[in-house]
């Protein structure tokens, strides 16, 4: 069981703790399983994201969330994160941690998508890829 508690005083910072920093760290104490090294380069200001998608092969898009998964939420103007757990969405924003059913979610943004973790994927080498 994941204890929320601990991250009592963690802070959105744009920059230094976001949704994904977030998200990894509570994907991590659910599954011990560190996601950092594949989205570090998502871990910085919005001019310096890149996306590998070499990388990004190894999260499977899922039609049914599962406990844990990776729950990325879009609106016209931005991408957010957290974790599935348990029917809510758990996630940081600028006004601290939530956990919301995904309903509440799709509220907010226009989609909201599920990804599991397969470490297991092929790689293949691809070029790196701006995110605006």
């Amino acid at each position: 069981m994941l204890d929320l508690s601990k991250y009592s005083d963690v802070k959105y910072d744009a920059l230094r703790y976001n949704c994904l920093h977030f998200t990894c760290d509570v994907y991590y104490d659910i599954t011990s399983i560190v996601l950092q090294p594949l989205v570090n380069d998502l871990c910085t200001e919005r001019v310096q994201r890149r996306v590998y998608p070499e990388k990004l092969r190894q999260f499977v898009l899922i039609d049914v969330p599962k406990t844990p998964c990776i729950a990325v939420m879009r609106s016209p103007v931005s991408v957010h994160c957290g974790v599935y757990i348990n029917g809510a969405i758990v996630h940081l924003d600028e006004t601290g941690i939530k956990s919301q059913p995904p309903h509440i979610a799709k509220h907010q943004y226009q989609s909201v998508k599920y990804y599991d973790y397969n470490a297991h994927s092929p790689h293949t080498s691809a070029a790196a890829t701006e995110v605006s």
